[in-house]
């Protein structure tokens, strides 16, 4: 939680910097690579689910650029969960049959991220990085499994947002490809042990591929 506070007030803060002096908004769209570990505190081992996709799309704005830095803010919608194959059971085969299906966890969050960009501008194509902190509120989820463990995830995610890309300018128009990573500093459940349970904390990351354009207003 005092991930959560801390960013909520660069939050305020950002978005009260970007709306006084906006050089420029965009859009991305993309594709998100998203997985879970479980820890399971007794008798300590963990699962690593597998990658799942999801979808990406924010809207973007950036100001107070300078010759090599800027403020970039990006605000919408993401969806990260993981999967994993689980064998069926029957009436006939309680143990296992043999067949196995993909269950599937997708939780949908809006997500918020203020960075600092740091980019290198050569003619027409323009190379950067940036990094800053990262907001998330979880407003739904869809699982296969897990349904009360579900229930009592954090909705508020707190992480890291970092993205390396280029940009290629035509006329005002920037057009981009991005790639970047986002792990979670906030676990998505942590739970203590007790004496009907082994304890069981869930941590997440992702990665984004994501395309994009960017309009320049002044």
């Amino acid at each position: 939680m005092k991930y959560s506070f801390s960013i909520l007030l660069l939050w305020l803060f950002s978005f009260s910097a970007v709306a006084q002096i906006i050089e420029s908004v965009g859009i991305k769209a993309g594709i998100s690579y998203s997985n879970q570990t479980y820890y399971y505190k007794t008798p300590g081992f963990s699962i690593k689910m597998d990658y799942k996709t999801g979808l990406y799309l924010v809207a973007t704005a950036e100001s107070f650029r300078g010759k090599h830095l800027a403020l970039s803010t990006e605000a919408g919608f993401v969806q990260k969960g993981s999967q994993d194959e689980v064998e069926l059971v029957t009436p006939e085969f309680p143990e296992g049959s043999g067949q196995f299906t993909t269950a599937k966890i997708t939780s949908s969050y809006l997500t918020f991220c203020p960075a600092l960009k740091a980019f290198f501008d050569l003619k027409k194509l323009s190379f950067y990085v940036q990094a800053g902190p990262r907001l998330d509120f979880r407003v739904a989820t869809q699982s296969d499994f897990g349904g009360e463990l579900n229930k009592k995830k954090n909705k508020l995610m707190a992480g890291l947002n970092w993205a390396a890309g280029a940009e290629y300018k035509v006329s005002k128009l920037r057009l981009l490809l991005e790639f970047s990573g986002r792990p979670d500093f906030t676990p998505q459940l942590e739970l203590a042990p007790t004496e009907n349970s082994t304890g069981l904390k869930v941590t997440g990351k992702s990665f984004l591929l994501t395309t994009g354009l960017r309009y320049q207003l002044r």
